[in-house]
């Protein structure tokens, strides 16, 4: 009986700061159903968003409940102004996160020489995705755990590191795409 009157008392204060406060009608997302369809309109043509998210694959094979899942994972989900969805795999957390310490430190030492772990973090990380970037150069990158930490403009493809060939913006979340400031996104070069 507590519970639901304080819920009440909240929904009545939550009220009020609405009427006192108009511009908050105004950062209300979209409903559940409107959210793809209302970030994919804020990316511009050139451009995809990335969502990059950890999961666990269940095992349903396994008579054991300890291994039913299993070690997590990166999963990229790309999505498109079309609104078309891409998910692409990355690969073990635990591989990923010890190639971003190794990119990191190089990154670091300005004694070192970073191109190798720069390489193995963009094999890691970005070539799985490449296939679907054709023709993009805006890249809203929302990553998960140890990626946030990657500079992606300081990744190398065997050939340059990334820096220029991509815009990157950072963002907590591809929601962030629907606050309406394109132009303040983050983009930090390295």
């Amino acid at each position: 009986e507590q519970i639901r009157k304080t819920q009440i008392q909240l929904m009545g204060v939550e009220a009020q700061l609405a009427q006192a406060l108009p511009e908050l009608q105004n950062l209300q997302p979209p409903h559940l159903d409107e959210i793809i369809p209302a970030v994919a309109r804020q990316i511009p043509q050139d451009g995809v968003l990335v969502e990059v998210v950890t999961a666990r694959p269940f095992q349903a094979k396994t008579d054991e409940p300890d291994k039913r899942w299993g070690p997590p994972r990166f999963v990229a989900l790309l999505l498109f102004p079309d609104q078309k969805i891409v998910s692409v795999d990355l690969g073990l957390v635990e591989d990923m996160d010890q190639a971003g310490r190794a990119l990191l430190a190089g990154l670091r030492s300005p004694k070192s020489n970073p191109v190798a772990a720069a390489q193995a973090m963009y094999q890691r990380v970005f070539a799985p995705l490449t296939p679907h970037l054709i023709g993009k150069k805006e890249v809203f990158l929302s990553p998960d755990g140890s990626l946030h930490m990657i500079p992606f403009d300081a990744l190398h493809d065997g050939t340059d590191y990334l820096l220029g060939r991509y815009r990157f913006h950072y963002l907590t979340s591809g929601r962030d795409l629907l606050h309406h400031h394109l132009p303040a996104l983050a983009h930090f070069p390295v």
